[in-house]
């Protein structure tokens, strides 16, 4: 089991953590005093300064990167890819900000929609509550609203009347009342023009950059889509079909890098191995950290790598993000 420590995939509140920036400075000081990894913090659409700047200020090997939300017409499907760049960069900086200013834009009309529905929010009120939070107001998502709603006593109510369904949770109600594949997407699904970008524009902005993508938590993206799309029932069906059928729609698009999950199975692990001795990419790795002290179903504790990583799979990756800042 390795005894090694590092993140290349976690969030703050300038996306959808509950750790400020400072707190994860802290945190690294503590897992890594003697400064030897490097670090970053990968929040959604949103490069981080705070973390950044004040890491680097600190000692820390901190480098500048953000999860960007992209998308795939060839395999019909939003993905997330993890973007590690040597500088922040104002090129891809503009494509996450025109992300988020229509994200801003749908979750509008979602609050618009679930008002007239008879939920306890508002639009003045629900970004107030993301500013008393600490979090970013200009990342607000789903998942926000689901968090806000669920703290009003009359929401479940509400849900009772429209539904039948009872609510356990708030990620039931962000994705059954917040999601168009939701079974009550009409509840709060509000329906724009797809704003993400293509996987293949990110790719050559990246690569013109002389960044590093990474398709991260392949083993929770394409889940979905391997059991109903392409009937994969089983944990090695699924892998066999990842490999054939995703993966050359993933590198056509120029994107060969991809992470293992801090949760990821002994056949995820070796799948995705096999995969980059395929495409000739570079093993990231994460725990896609929401400021929780535990791990659960998706996500780890902070700093703590997939026991099943030897130090040796992740050394191009260190060394390549490492020339990012000496």
């Amino acid at each position: 089991m390795n005894t090694f420590h590092s993140d290349l995939h976690n969030h703050t509140t300038d996306s959808d953590g509950i750790k400020t920036n400072a707190e994860r400075i802290e945190e690294i000081h503590i897992l890594d005093p003697d400064s030897e990894w490097i670090w970053a913090v990968t929040n959604h659409d949103r490069f981080s300064p705070g973390f950044v700047e004040n890491a680097r200020s600190a000692g820390i090997s901190a480098i500048w990167a953000t999860e960007i939300s992209a998308h795939s017409d060839d395999l019909n499907l939003s993905l997330h890819v993890t973007c590690y760049t040597p500088v922040l960069s104002d090129r891809i900086r503009s494509i996450v900000d025109a992300i988020v200013a229509k994200r801003k834009f749908k979750v509008l009309g979602q609050i618009e929609k679930l008002q007239k529905w008879g939920f306890p929010i508002n639009e003045k009120d629900f970004f107030q509550w993301i500013i008393d939070a600490k979090m970013s107001p200009e990342s607000a998502t789903n998942w926000h609203i689901a968090q806000y709603l669920w703290r009003q006593k009359r929401t479940i109510e509400v849900v009772s009347d429209l539904t039948s369904w009872r609510v356990q949770s708030e990620l039931d109600f962000m994705r059954e009342c917040l999601r168009e594949n939701g079974d009550f997407s009409d509840i709060g699904y509000y329906k724009i023009p797809r704003y993400e970008p293509e996987l293949d524009v990110i790719a050559w902005i990246a690569e013109s950059e002389g960044a590093v993508l990474s398709i991260a938590h392949p083993n929770f993206s394409f889940t979905k889509k391997l059991l109903q799309e392409y009937g994969a029932k089983n944990s090695m069906d699924r892998i066999r079909s990842f490999k054939e059928r995703i993966v050359p729609i993933i590198s056509d698009a120029g994107i060969y890098n991809y992470e293992v999950n801090a949760l990821a199975s002994p056949e995820w692990k070796q799948g995705i191995t096999e995969t980059l001795w395929k495409t000739g990419g570079m093993m990231t790795f994460w725990s896609d950290n929401h400021g929780l002290e535990h791990a659960d179903k998706k996500h780890g504790v902070f700093g703590v790598i997939n026991p099943l990583i030897q130090k040796d799979e992740i050394t191009p990756i260190l060394a390549k993000l490492r020339s990012f800042i000496e």
